[in-house]
């Protein structure tokens, strides 16, 4: 009986201690939805837009303007899928 005791122990344990290891990434993800951002991207150019989804290998943006070196911004159709390996750091404007 306490070996089944112990082991339901452990296990909550294990589910508190690995909850509390992924609060702090899914909290930041969490704050960038539905924010108006700039998302600069490790090429040297940036997307300014609202975050509609963040997933630890993509964030998604709609309303989004292309800023590039010695190119006027642009707007862009539709929704853009940035990688996270693209991205260098984003900022939130709002």
């Amino acid at each position: 009986m306490s070996t089944w005791i112990c082991a339901a122990v452990a296990i909550v344990a294990l589910v508190v201690l690995s909850a509390a290891a992924l609060a702090p990434h899914l909290s930041y993800r969490r704050l960038l939805i539905h924010r108006r951002v700039v998302v600069n991207l490790r090429s040297g150019n940036a997307i300014a837009g609202i975050v509609t989804k963040s997933t630890p290998k993509v964030v998604i943006v709609r309303d989004a303007v292309v800023h590039e070196h010695g190119v006027a911004p642009a707007p862009a159709d539709g929704e853009i899928l940035i990688e996270r390996d693209h991205i260098d750091f984003i900022q939130a404007t709002t």
